[in-house]
């Protein structure tokens, strides 16, 4: 009896043992109101890193629901030993077996909906999904690695039974790890046959939860697409374009010397605007302005002056004929209803016509009076197109490549165009002809656009190498792309016009500032009004100061064209003159030239909904109903 007891007893002990693991496998299934029966999937990775991805669902719905929803992950943000990453896994080739389905693009990856709006179902429902990722190298150590979300923790009702079946390429030496929930390792049963991994995990999988699979694999195992044949064309088409640059620099665009003259008088054939434009003065609105000192200074009008910082302008003549049109239309529009304005009450409309000189000034210097080769301007043109194109296309190109998707390749076109413009422009006006900048802003200039260049390739490295891309030749290319914009500034060849008349203005800006006290002494003598001649001169110039310097200790008359009380001998040219008018004149001509208004505006943007991306691995994502 005790023998037919030892072996009764273990007998026993399995038997209840197996009875209690079913009633709870079937209180499981009992107590699921919606859950996941049966959950299979198949990978079939292949050599090149695509892996195609079968999920064959038995789901069961306890109340009535149009379908269920699967989310599929495609930016991934992994944690390996401390060091983040980022990663972009495109999932196309969807297919959903034998049901109503549809894709929605969200931000973080694919939602597939499956189901009817106009019917329902219950009980139970098998949905087959299909669907290939493309992965990347995950530039992890020295290691390739498979290391995939078998089931995704982004599903919200529970799984109660996996299996998998996981198809290699080819051979592989090392051993599957696997990482289930609360560790459960000796709940996942696996069979390792040649090429092929299956397996099941016999446990309930609750929501949040996941199944992940890791495989470490020789470096070389995949043969990743890298996207490296679009950084090389590129390289090589900016390799081609800057020696075609160079080829026409040298054919069309390098300037003959300027031959500076010698000068001690305003120049008779240029209004001070005039001479502020062919200067290159950045500050356009001081060549304007400077024109109200230039007109009283020509008899056209005069200057009164009512208080510390308002003056009004009195007509005295018609401007002449031979002065450039666009200067007589603002004479005519400052007097167009009274023979008098005040500095604070220009006319409606006076603003608007101010802001058009720049373009009337181009128009105005052209035919015989050119500024620029017209080989050269269209060699320019030309070569400028290209050169700030050419980046943005091709970075546009990658990512669509990257990405299959038309419109993330012309969003990443049209945001790195824009800052490409940003940059190259900084970088194109420090190299075009500034005949009045000085060293310091010439400094500021340049470090703002190395500044720029250098945010530019950061924007540009960053998603780059986060993707896995060969980056030295998209570097590269991107940087030849900003030498090319050099020459592209370079190439605006000065006509014999432009280099003989910046031979006066240069010249005449010698004169400002190198002039000697003797000789200034003799030439008022000449002319006592040569001040007020020379000053709107020195102002679009940017030497206003050094000339009222000049003048500190030599005795002056007062200007006829000026009416007021604050003249006081020297205190006339250094603080009436300077301070008071040309700054007054500026601030109510530049107070009313824009008008921001109050609009208001903004924008919204909806969540990634139907579960989260969480997990341990790649692919998974996860679902539920709807």
């Amino acid at each position: 009896m005790k023998k037919i007891g030892k072996l009764v007893f273990p007998f026993l002990l399995v038997f209840f043992l197996f009875i209690s693991t079913n009633i709870k496998a079937e209180t499981n299934r009992n107590q699921c109101y919606e859950c996941i029966e049966n959950y299979h999937l198949q990978l079939d990775v292949k050599n090149n890193g695509i892996i195609h991805v079968k999920q064959d669902l038995q789901y069961y719905f306890g109340s009535a629901k149009h379908g269920i929803y699967v989310s599929v992950p495609e930016f991934y943000f992994m944690n390996f030993d401390n060091t983040y990453k980022a990663y972009y896994w495109r999932v196309d080739k969807i297919v959903v077996a034998n049901d109503h389905y549809n894709i929605d693009q969200q931000l973080k990856g694919k939602v597939i909906k499956i189901g009817d709006e106009d019917r329902l179902v219950s009980g139970n429902h098998h949905y087959t999904i299909e669907y290939d990722i493309h992965s990347t190298d995950l530039k992890y150590h020295d290691l390739e690695m498979l290391y995939y979300n078998i089931v995704g923790s982004g599903w919200n009702i529970p799984i109660l039974k996996t299996s998998f079946e996981i198809k290699m390429p080819k051979e592989f030496k090392g051993k599957p790890y696997f990482y289930p929930p609360q560790s459960s390792q000796t709940k996942v049963i696996t069979d390792i046959n040649n090429q092929k991994i299956t397996g099941s995990f016999n446990d309930v999988i609750y929501p949040g939860e996941a199944l992940t699979i890791k495989l470490d694999l020789p470096n070389d195992y995949f043969s990743f697409n890298n996207n490296t044949k679009i950084p090389l064309i590129f390289l090589g088409c900016t390799m081609v374009l800057l020696v075609g640059g160079i080829i026409l620099f040298i054919k069309y665009g390098r300037d003959d010397k300027i031959i500076t003259t010698v000068e001690f008088q305003a120049p008779d054939q240029l209004s001070s605007a005039e001479v502020g434009y062919l200067a290159n003065n950045s500050d356009f609105s001081k060549n304007i302005i400077s024109l109200f000192v230039y007109w009283a200074s020509k008899g056209y009008l005069k200057i009164r002056q009512d208080s510390e910082d308002k003056f009004t302008f009195i007509k005295i003549k018609d401007i002449d004929d031979h002065i450039m049109s666009y200067e007589r239309s603002l004479f005519k529009a400052l007097f167009n209803k009274s023979d008098e304005v005040a500095s604070d009450q220009l006319p409606e409309g006076y603003t608007d016509l101010y802001t058009d000189g720049s373009f009337e000034y181009r128009n105005h210097f052209k035919g015989q009076k050119a500024i620029f080769e017209k080989k050269a301007s269209k060699v320019q043109l030309i070569l400028g197109i290209l050169s700030f194109i050419i980046t943005p296309f091709f970075i546009g190109l990658l990512a669509f490549n990257i990405t299959h998707s038309f419109l993330i390749g012309i969003a990443t076109l049209l945001i790195t165009l824009v800052l490409f413009l940003i940059s190259g422009f900084l970088l194109y006006s420090n190299f075009t002809n500034h005949f009045i900048i000085s060293k310091s802003k010439r400094f500021i200039k340049i470090f703002a656009s190395m500044i720029g260049i250098i945010i530019f390739n950061i924007i540009i490295y960053i998603p780059i190498m986060l993707l896995s891309i060969t980056y030295l030749p998209l570097l590269m290319g991107i940087n030849i792309s900003f030498i090319i914009i050099i020459f592209v500034a370079l190439m605006s060849k000065r006509t014999p016009f432009y280099n003989h008349v910046m031979g006066q203005i240069l010249g005449l800006r010698n004169f400002i500032t190198l002039v000697e006290k003797d000789r200034l002494e003799l030439l008022v003598h000449d002319n006592p009004v040569l001040f007020y001649d020379i000053l709107p001169f020195a102002y679009v110039l940017n030497v206003s100061d050094v000339w009222i310097k000049n003048f500190e200790h030599i005795n002056m008359v007062a200007p006829d064209w000026y009416d007021g009380s604050l003249y006081n001998g020297y205190a006339f040219n250094n603080i009436f003159i300077y301070s008071m008018l040309f700054n007054s004149v500026h601030t109510n001509v530049e107070s009313n030239m824009i008008d921001f208004g109050d609009k208001t505006g903004g924008f919204s943007s909806g969540g990634f909904g139907g579960g989260g991306f969480s997990g341990g691995g790649f692919g998974g994502g996860g679902g539920g109903s709807w």
